[in-house]
């Protein structure tokens, strides 16, 4: 995909059936199922033509354990006003809601799918208040927070992670500073 949207992650009730359900009601065109392209993470992919030039992904993507909705092609004003009748449409997680899910874990396991769904569905430009979170857990005690950071950023592709990574790359645990490592080698590589 090109002229790519951020990913509205949806919420753990919410299914593809929803998000087809929703392309119905607002006269979407069914593209059919999508083939299986591992090599972007995409794993299950269904697509409707929306309106001026812009293509609605509904993606499975088992590398993060979430299902999201995206978009592709037209403007990026079109893109929004497509992403925004989505999420009027389907029970979709709000960045602030996702910033206070990061918060408010109180066990590693739970730390850790929030920091993951938080990067999943970062917005394409950098926010300060998902910069702080996502900073923060390079740090925490537990590896699967602290790894779950790291894809976090590979998510975003934000170059204000560029220090947070490079010193996530000399992390204690070997796993985790070498998918630092790589992920700081292509950082800026998205654009």
């Amino acid at each position: 995909m090109t002229a790519a949207s951020h990913r509205l992650v949806l919420k753990d009730h919410t299914g593809v059936m929803d998000v087809q359900r929703a392309a119905v009601e607002l006269g979407w065109d069914s593209l059919g199922l999508l083939d299986r392209d591992p090599a972007r993470r995409v794993y299950t992919e269904l697509a409707w033509e929306a309106e001026n030039g812009v293509t609605v992904h509904y993606v499975e993507d088992e590398s993060v354990d979430e299902r999201y909705v995206t978009t592709a092609g037209g403007t990026a004003a079109s893109r929004a006003g497509v992403l925004a009748r989505i999420a009027g449409s389907v029970d979709v997680w709000s960045l602030d809601d996702l910033m206070f899910e990061v918060s408010a874990a109180r066990y590693a396991s739970g730390r850790a799918r929030a920091v993951m769904r938080l990067g999943v569905a970062s917005p394409l430009t950098a926010v300060e208040g998902v910069v702080v979170r996502i900073t923060r857990a390079t740090t925490d005690p537990d590896p699967r927070v602290r790894r779950a950071a790291v894809w976090a950023m590979a998510c975003t592709d934000w170059p204000e992670y560029s220090d947070v990574l490079a010193f996530a790359a000399a992390d204690r645990d070997p796993d985790i500073a070498r998918a630092a490592a790589a992920v700081h080698g292509r950082l800026g590589e998205a654009a």
